[in-house]
């Protein structure tokens, strides 16, 4: 489930958000009433955007999971770097979003270097999350609606962004995934609850297929004129 804060001209500061509570708790019991058709239940889509547990269950699933720690000890950071050859990804431990003047910011994925890593004192006032970097890669995103997966491979070369939305427009296609790799992303979603999850995957240089993370309300409307069946997908699950 997704929303938007209604605009509210005349009020700001501990009354905006005084409101902003009121319809997370409205939205959040619209789960409860008997007749809604949720794709997933709201409560089960809070659960899964837990970054840990995603982890934790895609390692479970048999899926390959990058070393990864949550850290805001500058010591431990350089640490992992250096164990990482000297340069990780560093990820915001929670999907990081906000708005304001009117403007979204949203925190992306980056490469580092040990040089690069913020002082001790920066790095103290939040965990940061710090992964074993697959680079070069192939981005690919999988999109598990019920029972159906389907995948879509995007190029990236060695000039983009680490972090692929952050690169210019460039095209995707469908793409065959293992059949392993498929059952253990639809294993992962249907073990969250959910019966929609949007999963990035990265595949390396020898061909080996990594999750990197999943989003269980992930948009889809760029792989659907890639040529994946989503709407389709989820016309079929509301349906049934």
């Amino acid at each position: 489930m997704w929303w938007r804060r209604p605009e509210v001209p005349f009020l700001e500061g501990e009354a905006a958000e005084a409101i902003a509570d009121q319809w997370r708790a409205f939205l959040s019991a619209l789960a409860h009433p008997a007749g809604p058709v949720w794709v997933s239940a709201p409560q089960n889509i809070r659960l899964a955007e837990d970054k840990m547990l995603q982890l934790r269950r895609a390692r479970g699933a048999g899926l390959r999971v990058p070393s990864t720690i949550w850290t805001n000890d500058i010591v431990e950071a350089r640490s992992f770097v250096d164990r990482c050859d000297g340069r990780a990804v560093a990820k915001s431990v929670a999907s990081a979003w906000w708005e304001a003047a009117g403007q979204g910011r949203f925190v992306f994925a980056s490469l580092l270097g040990s040089d690069e890593l913020p002082t001790a004192r920066r790095l103290g006032g939040a965990p940061v999350c710090f992964q074993q970097p697959i680079w070069p890669k192939r981005d690919i995103r999988v999109t598990v609606v019920g029972e159906t997966v389907l995948s879509a491979i995007r190029h990236t070369t060695a000039e983009e962004p680490l972090d692929w939305r952050l690169a210019a427009d460039g095209p995707w296609a469908p793409y065959a995934l293992p059949r392993d790799v498929a059952e253990a992303c639809a294993d992962l979603v249907g073990g969250l609850g959910l019966r929609f999850g949007g999963i990035d995957l990265a595949r390396d240089e020898s061909g080996e297929h990594w999750f990197l993370e999943l989003n269980p309300n992930g948009e889809w409307g760029w792989l659907q004129r890639a040529g994946l069946s989503i709407a389709e997908a989820l016309a079929d699950v509301l349906l049934s």
